[in-house]
């Protein structure tokens, strides 16, 4: 498995956009699957975000290198066609680690979805960050 944890800020605040390795079907973009180098994977949010009513999945798409500096993200809906809406570009810089929370930190106007499965996803991030300040 492969994964991609970044930091997005917008406007309204900061997104904890979370990737890692999937299949490339309409369907097996919602599995993990396993791979060994970056050129091979494509990294997706396994479960959708709801944007203004509709399903919308993340998808990042390694460039060069490995690993690569720079990913196009794209969107896509339930018909599964990508279409770029930004293009990431990492920097190595030493930082104290970074304790993601994709159900925190995420803009107003996305929410995470199938509701059922991100009433789960709240309570074991609820449980992490209990953990974290604990250890």
């Amino acid at each position: 498995m492969l994964g991609l944890a970044v930091r997005i800020p917008t406007e309204s605040g900061d997104w904890d956009l979370l990737l890692s390795s999937a299949g490339t079907g309409r369907w097996t973009r919602m599995l993990p699957k396993f791979a060994r180098r970056w050129q091979n994977a494509r990294l997706g949010t396994l479960l959708p975000y709801r944007y203004r009513g509709e399903l919308v999945w993340f998808t990042a798409l390694p460039g060069a290198g490995e690993p690569p500096e720079r990913f196009t993200l794209h969107a896509s809906g339930r018909d599964g066609g990508l279409r770029q809406v930004a293009e990431l570009t990492l920097h190595h810089r030493e930082t104290e680690p970074v304790a993601f929370d994709p159900v925190l930190t995420l803009p107003p106007e996305l929410e995470l979805a199938p509701r059922w499965f991100a009433r789960l996803r709240a309570q074991a991030y609820r449980g992490s960050r209990l953990g974290r300040r604990g250890s």
